[in-house]
């Protein structure tokens, strides 16, 4: 499969600080339901729904207030072809401010 790169851009009314610690923390945005921890660097956190998906993921890099990268490093879908089409892939967040919003 070819690389196939998304990318999405979010603005909101909140301080680069405010934005790093909320993406952070995966639970507040992505599911309750993760082992481990989200927030610690080379720390790897499991997310698991069901027999649909597992996925666990590692942060590969931190840069305070600008950037956050995860690395996906083991990967099961039960609806597609290929299961394990999410491994190595990375989750690249880049914090920056434009005048009052994030």
């Amino acid at each position: 499969m070819n690389n196939q790169d998304y990318t999405a851009t979010i603005q909101v009314e909140k301080s680069p600080q405010s934005a790093f610690n909320a993406i952070k923390n995966f639970r507040s945005w992505w599911s309750e339901d993760i082992e481990g921890n989200t927030d610690q660097l080379n720390e790897v956190f499991i997310y698991h729904y069901k027999d649909v998906h597992l996925c666990k993921m590692r942060l590969i890099e931190i840069v305070e207030n600008k950037k956050l990268v995860y690395r996906v490093v083991d990967n099961q879908f039960s609806f597609t072809k290929d299961k394990s089409e999410w491994i190595n892939t990375k989750l690249i967040f880049n914090i920056s401010k434009e005048d009052d919003e994030t």
